[in-house]
């Protein structure tokens, strides 16, 4: 009835949008059509999943029907001891919903478990509990080893698994149902114990409860899981308060305002107590280290390994044993609900057929059975002939699978000397690549130092010529004071021994002569000064064009050098020769 209830909401709603879009369509208003269209198509396809679902449990309605009477009977008489043993525990999954964690969008599905510890027979509702997880397990493992395409990380980070349980404790005692289930449930969920009501507890009796359920837990063997000791030291110091499991927790649905702030509490008589004050409960400390401080995907790694450690330890026989069992068990199921049914069906029949005939039931059944025998005897000859008939295809289907196996394992052996020799033409191509770029580096750093070498060389020949620059010029300065100090000798001779003798054709004549040296001295020295700077300017042009045009090796730097030193001692020799000559003497006159 409820299901009839949503599905007759969903349709109206389904009519309403449609509604909705015809009129936005009529007033052209088309982005809100186009909206109410989309949200009209998935209301629809809710209808029509609740459609399939109604469809279903009317068939399963129906094949109830045909149970027997003998099913009845049993059902009532065992009726009133299931009330008491039967295990009504039920894994109650909600929809899953997201919260934004830092940069990460963590979505969260709570599994919740109605009618745990509700009956007698406890094992059976640990059996449910635990054949969930085991499902969810099973169902991880069938992800990752089908043969369809997959996401290996998608698999690894959205796993379906259960990756904490929180276990709720009744306060001030411990009851065996609970370290029961936490033995049985520990090594494949990571359990964190939580105390319940413990407002209901003074603050010694908190830590005396605290410290017995640790010491059980200890004793029988279960590790709940801890979180990592560094996070919780450092709420502590924030909250000033000492965390040790299990956590005890207050829980409240009243909200008030306090301060301008909606807080969470319950109120008594002698006082409030706080679900989010961290000197109350131990829920905002559980809170910030299940969700918001990282240790969610701690969670997440402790029960990969957990899982990991169930496939490694889930052998093939138990593989195939379990699903050897399932599958029996299901056929044996369907085996027995057609019987029923053909059963009724056929008690029905032959009445129906009796009361028409007239004919008593007994003989109206020896005479089904004798047409039954009658007709069942050329199946026979054929099950027979079937049965010691030799199929001689076998053979060849695995002489074929023979075959294609050895072909299978040449097309391998290929395969893998293909590779080895694709991976040696790749080892000598690097190796010849790793040689010649050593060459090219150590071409590089010969051509560098020779560029350096033909550096120092020319500017020792600029300054060479320039050396020789001063020494022409220290020449002219000495052709000029001696040109002087001949004039002054001239007149000091000519006045001392000539004191009767007309002076002014002498000065003259000597004037003449002095000019005609003087002349004759700068001409050469002139000459020398153009070729000086004529051969220092040829050999750094010569120099520069050879360092451009040409590779600079150890040979041509030499022979730049010795070019250079030939021209300056051509120089040297000529300014010799010139003084030999006595280009520089001036012999007085008269």
């Amino acid at each position: 009835e409820r299901r009839r209830n949503e599905l007759h909401a969903l349709r109206e709603a389904t009519r309403a949008l449609r509604m909705e879009m015809k009129r936005a369509a009529d007033q052209q208003y088309f982005p809100t059509a186009a909206e109410r269209k989309v949200q009209a198509m998935v209301l629809q396809s809710e209808c029509d999943d609740e459609k399939a679902e109604l469809k279903a449990m009317r068939r399963r309605d129906e094949s109830r029907a045909y149970r027997s009477a003998e099913e009845d009977e049993e059902e009532r008489l065992l009726g009133g001891n299931r009330a008491l043993t039967g295990a009504t525990v039920r894994v109650n999954p909600f929809d899953p919903f997201c919260i934004t964690v830092g940069k990460h969008e963590l979505q969260v599905t709570l599994v919740d478990t109605p009618g745990y510890g509700e009956s007698t027979n406890t094992e059976e509702s640990f059996d449910t509990i635990c054949k969930y997880v085991e499902g969810l397990f099973s169902k991880q493992l069938l992800a990752e080893t089908s043969a369809s395409p997959r996401d290996a990380d998608r698999l690894r980070n959205e796993d379906p698994l259960i990756h904490v349980c929180l276990y709720f404790i009744a306060p001030h005692r411990l009851k065996h149902i609970d370290v029961a289930f936490m033995r049985r449930l520990h090594k494949w969920v990571n359990i964190v114990p939580i105390i319940a009501k413990s407002d209901t507890m003074t603050t010694n009796e908190k830590e005396e409860f605290k410290l017995q359920v640790r010491e059980m837990l200890a004793r029988e063997g279960i590790e709940p899981y801890s979180f990592d000791p560094l996070t919780v030291r450092q709420m502590e110091q924030q909250d000033r308060q000492e965390y040790k499991p299990p956590w005890a927790v207050i829980g409240s649905t009243d909200a008030h305002l306090d301060a301008g702030e909606t807080v969470y509490l319950r109120k008594y008589p002698w006082g409030n107590a706080l679900s989010s004050e961290p000197g109350h409960s131990d829920l905002p400390a559980l809170r910030n280290l299940v969700m918001w401080s990282g240790q969610w995907q701690e969670l997440k790694i402790a029960t990969r390994s957990r899982y990991e450690q169930w496939r490694v330890s889930r052998s093939l026989s138990s593989r195939a044993s379990l699903a050897a069992v399932s599958m029996t068990s299901q056929a044996l199921l369907g085996v027995k609900r057609r019987t029923n049914a053909v059963r009724n069906k056929s008690s029905a029949i032959l009445s129906a057929t009796s009361r028409a005939t007239g004919i008593a039931p007994r003989v109206l059944v020896a005479t089904l059975v004798a047409l039954v025998l009658a007709l069942s005897v050329l199946p026979c000859l054929s099950i027979v002939r079937y049965l010691t008939f030799v199929d001689a295809t076998a053979p060849r289907q695995v002489v074929h699978l023979k075959q294609q196996l050895d072909a299978v394992v040449a097309e391998k052996a290929t395969l893998m000397l293909s590779y080895e020799s694709k991976a040696l033409s790749l080892a000598q191509q690097l190796q010849k690549a790793q040689a010649s770029e050593e060459l090219s580096r150590a071409r590089e750093r010969s051509l560098a130092k020779e560029r350096e070498v033909l550096k120092r060389e020319l500017s020792r020949e600029k300054q060479h010529a320039l050396a020789l620059e001063a020494a022409r010029d220290k020449a002219e300065v000495a052709k000029a004071e001696a040109a002087e100090q001949a004039k002054e000798q001239c007149k000091s001779l000519a006045r001392a021994q000539c004191k009767n003798i007309e002076l002014d054709p002498i000065f003259s004549s000597v004037k003449n002569s002095t000019g005609w040296a003087a002349g004759r001295v700068g001409g050469w020295a002139r000459g020398a000064s153009g070729k000086a700077s004529t051969a220092a300017r040829d050999a750094s042009f010569w120099a520069i064009a050879k360092a451009k045009n040409y590779t600079p090796t150890a040979s041509s730097v030499a022979a730049v050098g010795k070019g250079a030193a030939a021209v300056a001692s051509r120089l040297v020799d000529e300014v010799r020769n010139s003084a030999k000559r006595g280009d520089f003497n001036a012999q007085p006159v008269g």
